[in-house]
């Protein structure tokens, strides 16, 4: 079985999401990725953000979107 990756953002980076999300102008699938990130953070299962969202995480967020090299979270552009 493959080793799964744990993405663990800082409460600062999750603040910024969640203020982010409320946003009405964001677009829809920004806010997407910001959900299963967030998702992520919480240790849902991809098969489980899938279900609840209706799109598999490796289709709606690119890799750099997740995290850089070093494995840390990186800030979604406005």
């Amino acid at each position: 079985m493959a080793k799964m990756e744990v993405l663990q953002l800082t409460p600062t980076e999750r603040g910024e999401l969640q203020h982010h999300l409320r946003k009405r102008n964001l677009p829809a699938s920004v806010a997407q990725r910001m959900r299963i990130v967030l998702l992520l953070d919480e240790g849902v299962s991809y098969r489980d953000i899938e279900e609840k969202l209706g799109t598999p995480p490796s289709v709606g967020i690119p890799p750099k979107v997740i995290a850089d090299s070093e494995g840390n979270a990186v800030p979604i552009p406005e």
